[in-house]
């Protein structure tokens, strides 16, 4: 589980579903087009409704793309610099990521750097390789 401070609360089945198809698509598969697809259709939002929002879905796709990379790149690590570098390719779009998935983004940079200060080891790379020897073989 994650230690979450009581920042997610709760999520429905279906954003569970999401987030979960997202992981396995992210970071067990390594299926960036997948991933990115999923990130597109399920959480991300107009970040203004009275915006004109004429989306360039070549450009976004680019995006998104590039996001998903430096995340895997980077060793899973989500840290504030992240947050700031995917909020400013969304805010371009118009766009925002939905509100359960910044709540799980927040929780996971806590629980990243929570786990970095106690054992000095990566959470999520952690997580990835318990998730392939427990769930996926």
């Amino acid at each position: 589980g994650i230690i979450d401070y009581g920042i997610i609360g709760k999520i429905t089945n279906q954003e569970q579903e999401n987030f979960y198809n997202f992981f396995v698509k992210t970071f067990i598969e390594n299926n960036i087009e997948e991933s990115r697809n999923i990130c597109i259709e399920k959480f991300l939002v107009k970040l203004n409704e009275d915006k004109k929002n004429d989306i360039n879905m070549q450009e976004l796709s680019k995006d998104i793309t590039a996001v998903i990379r430096n995340m895997l790149d980077n060793t899973f690590d989500i840290n504030p610099e992240f947050l700031y570098i995917t909020n400013n390719k969304l805010y371009k779009h118009n766009l925002k990521l939905i509100e359960y998935f910044c709540k799980i983004e927040i929780a996971l940079a806590i629980s990243q750097c929570s786990t970095k200060f106690l054992s000095d080891k990566n959470m999520l790379s952690t997580t990835v390789e318990m998730f392939k020897k427990y769930y996926i073989e």
